[in-house]
């Protein structure tokens, strides 16, 4: 697994770059943040894989549509020798006819799981309606089920509250996985569309440089059939999680 994993990680990576870098020069309009957020649970594609409070930090910097991110989960209490997962990605932000196109590689590691590291490409499409924002994003995985494919179809909207101050944002989205995909995660082989999600937030940026974000999510798994396989091993089909994220960016 460890050889496989840095062989499709390093292609990945070697592909992004070759395509981005040669156009970014990186020393101009740099800017970086961070993020200190916590969740009540970790909801993934309508699967609860940590049901319980964690905190999730993270970094990133920024050049010219050019982005590096690190993320991590550290489940309440357990202290940092039980980081249970640490995400790495470069990400790309280019336009098109209006149309925000955002290709990625990631790599996903778990430490101290018996789950080892794993790697995917994606691509993320964004359109602007009117007040509202369409969205679609793209999966699909390069080791640990190698083939997999996920997606989602989302619409967001955002409104002022009080001007440069308090602001409402408000999203939707479903899901779908191809026959692997679904297999591996919920152990039934077929094409569906597997979580619809909503989200509220309010954003509050008492600095310039920063912002307070506390957000309620509601997630559902839609086929009957997936989620009969949540029910039989004793996880709810439907959960509800909050949380909060206090970050800067610069």
């Amino acid at each position: 697994m460890g050889s496989r994993f840095s062989w499709s990680c390093r292609a990945a990576v070697t592909v992004a770059m070759a395509i981005l870098f040669p156009t970014i020069g990186l020393a101009q309009d740099l800017s970086f943040g961070a993020e200190l957020g916590a969740s009540s649970r970790y909801v993934w594609r309508g699967l609860v894989l940590d049901d319980g409070w964690a905190a999730r930090p993270s970094a990133w910097v920024s050049a010219r549509g050019l982005t590096l991110e690190a993320w991590a989960n550290v489940p309440a209490g357990t202290g940092a020798e039980r980081l249970t997962e640490t995400d790495l990605v470069v990400s790309y932000d280019a336009e098109w006819q209006g149309l925000g196109i955002t290709p990625s590689a990631s790599a996903y590691f778990y430490p101290g799981e018996e789950d080892g590291p794993t790697a995917e490409l994606g691509l993320g499409l964004v359109y602007p309606l009117g007040p509202f924002e369409l969205s679609s994003n793209h999966t699909m995985d390069l080791v640990a089920v190698r083939g997999a494919y996920a997606g989602d179809l989302g619409l967001s909207v955002e409104q002022e509250v009080v001007p440069d101050l308090v602001g409402l944002e408000l999203s939707g989205s479903l899901g779908w996985g191809s026959p692997r995909f679904h297999e591996a995660n919920y152990g039934v082989a077929k094409a569906a569309f597997n979580a619809v999600a909503v989200e509220a937030a309010v954003v509050a940026r008492p600095v310039s440089f920063g912002y307070i974000r506390p957000c309620v999510c509601y997630t559902t798994v839609a086929d009957p059939e997936l989620a009969r396989t949540l029910v039989d091993g004793e996880s709810p089909r439907s959960n509800v999680a909050v949380g909060l994220g206090i970050g800067v960016e610069f």
